[in-house]
């Protein structure tokens, strides 16, 4: 993984992130099924 990680140092500005699943917006876990804003840890909030 290390070397992997400095093939791709030099060209990182070339790289995008994409987040596919939505996460909650108190804690910032992923959320895999149920509500889209919430998990169920931080429902009450």
């Amino acid at each position: 993984m290390q070397k992997v990680g400095q093939n791709i140092l030099p060209t990182r500005e070339n790289f995008l992130v994409a987040r596919l699943r939505s996460s909650c917006m108190h804690c910032r876990e992923v959320i895999v099924s149920g509500k889209r804003w919430f998990c169920t840890e931080c429902e009450k909030f």
